[in-house]
């Protein structure tokens, strides 16, 4: 009986835990898939490499570049404020958001089934999603708010 007791205290103490580690990898996911389009590959060298693909969609060239930077800097914000745990789940939404335009903006330059760089950190999202908010203990936003 005792070790029962002992294992469920342990297992309310780690739920932070997991709140906090799902988030940090999200996070970090999301920062360095932006940070290497903006820093080191280039805004300008992305948009030219997925132009062509757009337009043979019917896509306008003007719109798949904004949404080139429009994701960019989400990513990179939102990965900095989730790693932080700052506006956790607005920024869940705005993400989730993207992730979707991203499923279908893909899914016309490529089968959906190849979707190797953004199922992981949709998944991820999906768990933060499930997880309960109270876990999101070791924020800012719990400091904050």
């Amino acid at each position: 009986m005792m070790i029962l007791i002992l294992t469920q205290k342990l297992m309310n103490i780690s739920d932070p835990f997991v709140y906090l580690l799902v988030r940090v990898v999200l996070g970090t996911l999301f920062f360095f898939q932006a940070y290497d389009k903006i820093f080191r590959i280039k805004l300008k060298e992305v948009c030219l490499a997925v132009d062509n693909d757009f337009r043979k969609h019917g896509i306008p060239n003007w719109l798949s570049n904004l949404y080139v930077y429009m994701s960019s800097y989400i990513e990179l914000i939102g990965g900095i404020l989730l790693v932080l745990g700052l506006f956790t789940l607005p920024v869940l939404y705005l993400l989730g958001i993207h992730l979707v335009i991203l499923f279908i903006s893909f899914s016309l330059l490529q089968g959906i089934w190849d979707m190797r760089h953004v199922f992981p950190r949709f998944i991820l999202l999906l768990i933060l999603f499930l997880l309960p908010c109270c876990w999101n203990y070791f924020s800012l936003d719990f400091l904050l708010f």
